[in-house]
């Protein structure tokens, strides 16, 4: 009888014991990936395709880690574990390398693939990224937090996807965006043309070399062209022209006045065929001592400028000259206004 009564006496103690181990509904982490108890891990590569070249210069990805602690912030000087498992390497022919976070957490590698090397159809590879610390050295199993980074390998002469070139006109020192500029790629590239914001974008053949050019009718564009040299495996950006307006001079109406009395009088000053393309600053002087500029000495085009004449008080006609010259770095130009007074 007592043996029974204690029986259930342990058994009950035990049920007790078991339902205070229950688990909550907080799930523990997950330490097969890439957060762990005190780091997160994740990795990127760029470019993430790659075409191997049997004949061909090597090609490469540059592989980079970012380690986080769990409150965000960065994993400052923390050694990451690359390793690639299939062929590639990274400097000197090693499978595995290691390197350090810097102040972002960041940690950075070259993973290139060499010349003679074959990929048999299209294939993934992964680049392992390992933090060996996570506040679990105790159980080493758990230690290692990692992020598988892939990367497809295509074959060289498997058929080629298309690339991107992509960049801005700038118009008025690049504070400018310059719309309607026809860009034209040499080699077969083809052609677009600027938007509204002054962007552009457009696919051309895989592996594409040759010249890119901008022309706007009534502008010049720096640099004249950009020549891409190195075959394009992947999207190219910043091709960027800046525009300036082959005649913006200042124009002046008249250039020529005929005044008799004393009184005031309007000249209109404004920029030549590609009117409000970019704001000119200027300045007014007078060649007479009896012209007078009474309006700002300074503005942007189109404007008016006021001057006023002294009587003329000999019996001889005189002629004197206003002057408008820009001022704006860049644009040379200047206007001259004959001022002719009876006597």
């Amino acid at each position: 009888m007592f043996k029974r009564n204690g029986l259930v006496i342990l058994l009950v103690f035990g049920l007790v014991f078991l339902a205070s181990c229950t688990r909550s509904s907080v799930e523990d982490p997950d330490m097969t990936g890439g957060a762990g108890f005190r780091i997160q891990v994740s990795g990127t590569a760029s470019p993430s395709v790659l075409y191997v070249p049997e004949h061909f210069p090597s090609v490469y990805s540059d592989i980079t880690a970012r380690v986080l602690k769990n409150d965000g912030s960065p994993a400052v000087n923390y050694t990451v574990i690359f390793q690639t498992d299939m062929y590639g390497y990274f400097d000197n022919y090693k499978i595995s390398d290691t390197r350090s976070t810097d102040g972002g957490g960041n940690a950075r590698i070259r993973f290139f693939i060499p010349p003679g090397t074959r990929a048999i159809g299209d294939t993934r590879i992964d680049i392992k990224a390992t933090v060996v610390d996570d506040g679990r050295n105790d159980i080493p199993i758990l230690s290692e937090i990692y992020d598988n980074i892939p990367i497809r390998i295509i074959p060289y002469d498997a058929p080629k996807e298309m690339v991107v070139v992509s960049g801005s006109v700038f118009a008025c020192s690049g504070s400018l965006g310059l719309p309607g500029v026809v860009i034209t790629f040499s080699n077969g590239g083809g052609l677009t043309v600027s938007r509204s914001s002054g962007s552009y974008d457009i696919y051309v053949p895989w592996g594409w070399t040759g010249d890119i050019e901008a022309e706007l009718e009534g502008f010049s564009f720096t640099p004249q062209t950009i020549t891409i040299v190195s075959p394009l495996y992947t999207d190219k950006t910043g091709q960027d022209f800046f525009g300036t307006a082959s005649d913006s001079g200042l124009v002046a109406n008249p250039s020529t006045f005929e005044v008799g009395v004393a009184g005031a009088t309007d000249l209109e000053v404004w920029v030549g065929s590609v009117d409000n393309v970019c704001d000119i600053t200027y300045r007014v002087d007078s060649g007479a001592d009896w012209i007078d500029i009474t309006s700002a000495v300074n503005g942007t085009t189109p404007s008016i400028v006021t001057f006023d004449v002294i009587a003329n008080g000999t019996t001889n006609s005189r002629s004197g000259e206003i002057s408008i010259i820009s001022i704006t770095a860049g644009v040379i130009s200047e206007v001259i206004i004959t001022i002719n007074q009876e006597g």
